[in-house]
């Protein structure tokens, strides 16, 4: 029982990291798209 919850856990918070991470990469994609169109 501890061992999977601690996995429960840490999958989770590997998933808001992986969501965290995809963000960023598509709000910093989103920005040099728009700069290059831009320019």
């Amino acid at each position: 029982m501890e061992a999977e919850t601690g996995s429960t856990m840490e999958t989770g918070k590997g998933t808001n990291r992986g969501i965290r991470i995809a963000l960023a990469l598509f709000i910093g994609g989103t920005l040099v798209l728009g700069t290059l169109l831009f320019l």
